[in-house]
Parts: structure tokens; sequence; C-alpha cells
């Protein structure tokens, strides 16, 4: 939050000043200018920020990464490959906990030239899959559509067409063991991570089997070619 990024910025601040003291203080002991402590430096001084352009660059990116509040240590997000939850949010390093347990450290330079997808902070999401039903089920097929749409649209997160999302359910073509439909819609997200989602997409299967059933309509097998003997089967 707000919090965190004052925090990490007034450490950043800090750390400045205190750098800048401590120079004050060296020349003071030296009985030189800080102007002239510098000058003599100079080289020495293009050595050093060479080496540390890497992980300056790190810091930037750090700070940078706090500032604009893409994620905070918690979140789920997706990063690039990578997708998990965020452990720690560093100066230079973002630590991410992968779905399987592991700990990943991902560069913040390499996090910043990443897409970030917040997983954490969606607020909608989308349920889309294919039906194959039977060849001999041609005839039941607009009843299916519309028995399908409505028992998807009394769902409770379920974004209706008035409310700028539609809800397709549509016999989209022949497949050659199968007719397909298409079921294509949005649900709103009350909570944060991938449960709510998980069970908004066994409620609509659940809700679509039983629609199906009602229909006397049934499920496509996909057919499977066989090659023995030179016989096709």
């Amino acid at each position: 939050g707000k919090e965190a990024i004052w925090d990490r910025f007034s450490d950043f601040v800090l750390n400045v000043v205190a750098v800048l003291a401590g120079l004050q203080l060296l020349s003071m002991q030296l009985g030189m200018s800080l102007s002239s402590l510098l000058a003599v430096g100079g080289v020495s001084g293009v050595v050093f920020a060479l080496a540390c352009q890497e992980p300056l660059a790190q810091v930037i990116n750090g700070l940078l990464l706090t500032f604009s509040d893409k994620f905070q240590p918690g979140d789920e997000v997706k990063i690039g490959e990578e997708q998990g939850f965020v452990e720690k949010l560093g100066w230079t390093q973002t630590s991410i906990r992968r779905y399987s347990e592991e700990t990943v450290i991902i560069p913040n330079s390499k996090v910043s030239k990443q897409t970030v997808i917040n997983l954490s902070r969606c607020t909608r999401t989308q349920y889309k899959t294919e039906l194959r039903i039977n060849y001999s089920d041609a005839g039941k097929m607009d009843q299916l559509t519309e028995a399908i749409k409505e028992t998807l649209s009394t769902m409770p997160n379920a974004i209706l067409p008035n409310e700028g999302r539609n809800l397709w359910v549509h016999w989209r073509r022949y497949d050659e063991d199968a007719l397909v439909i298409v079921v294509d819609m949005k649900f709103y997200l009350t909570s944060r991570g991938d449960t709510e989602q998980y069970e908004l997409r066994q409620e609509a299967n659940s809700r679509i089997a039983k629609a199906v059933e009602a229909c006397g309509a049934g499920f496509a097998m996909p057919t499977a070619v066989q090659i023995e003997k030179g016989q096709v089967s």
C-alpha cells in the first residue's frame, strides 16, 4: 500500500543523505572541500560506477516497482512465464512462491521488462468451453442451446448482456464426430485467488451437464483411428 511505498522511498532518501553526510565528514577530516574530494576521486569514481551499474539498475527498478504498485507481497501474480504468490518485493529482486511451493528469485530488472498480471486484483473472469454433442441429437440443438443459456444466466455471479458482456451459447460448427456448441460468458469475482474461479467453473459445468441430460441429448465420445495389419477401424 501507500505506507510501504513511502517507507521504501524514505529509506532511499535517508541512504542518499547518509552517503552525502559521510563524504562531507571525510572531506572535513582530510581538510579538503567536498568538490575537491569528488574531483580527486573522479577516476576511481568512474571505475566504481561501472562496477555498480547493474546493482544500481536493480535498486532503481525495485524503487520503480514499488511506486508503480503493480503488486504487493501476498498477491497472486503472473510475471512472464512465472506464476505464483509474491513472497517478497526487495530492492534488487522479487521472490515468487510457485504453486509447487518452490521459490523463484527474479531480478527486478527482469521483472520491469515482463508483462505482469496481478490475479489478486482481477474482478471478472471468463468461462469458455466447447461442448461436443452427438450427431443423433441434431434435432435437439436449438432446445439445448436455449436451455444452457437459461441455466447459466441464473448463476449469481453471471455478467449478463445488459451489463455490457455477452453470454454466448451457439452451435458453431460440425466436426467429423460431433456437433460443437461454444459457451462463452463472464463472471464477477468477489474474492482473491483462483478458488472462486474454479468453483464457478465447476458449477457452470454441472449446470450444463444437467441441461444436456434434461434435453435428452448426449456428449459425443472422440473417435479413435487405429491402423493394424493394414486395417483401419
